[in-house]
């Protein structure tokens, strides 16, 4: 991690897409289809973006970032084409992990509020461990 990424804590990012992908649509329930509505698990990934987007100018080209935790509240439902603002704040650094707060916006109201956890890692780490869990799965 480069020594600088400690200038991001306490800044405010903010982030938009637009609710206009049928990939995003909430697919649970067959009745709900087609009301088109923003599900919670894209929201996650969006979020899980902007975030990895935030470090990505701070880590070397032999790291990335995963998620390690996330805690998010789904307040409002969004309706296809709608615009979705996100606000990320990252709050502290300890370690490899860095903590991010925030809230995600619709164009009428606030949408969810989350915070996550990025835990900074080596690709050949995490090349490793995949290998080894292949290795592990072909034994069973």
């Amino acid at each position: 991690m480069n020594k600088d990424i400690n200038n991001i804590v306490d800044k405010e990012y903010n982030f938009n897409f637009k609710f206009s992908s049928e990939d995003l649509i909430w697919s649970e329930d067959d009745d709900l289809l087609n009301d088109k509505l923003l599900s919670t698990s894209s929201l996650i990934e969006e979020i899980h973006k902007a975030a990895f987007e935030i470090l990505s100018d701070y880590l070397g080209n032999d790291e990335t970032s995963v998620v390690s935790n996330i805690k998010l509240t789904h307040l409002s439902l969004t309706p296809y084409d709608t615009n979705v603002y996100l606000k990320i704040i990252p709050e502290k650094i300890i370690n490899n992990n860095i903590y991010f707060k925030g809230e995600a916006f619709d164009e009428i109201n606030k949408i969810a509020e989350f915070n996550l956890i990025r835990t900074v890692v080596s690709k050949k780490y995490l090349k490793k461990q995949k290998e080894e869990k292949i290795k592990t799965i072909n034994k069973i």
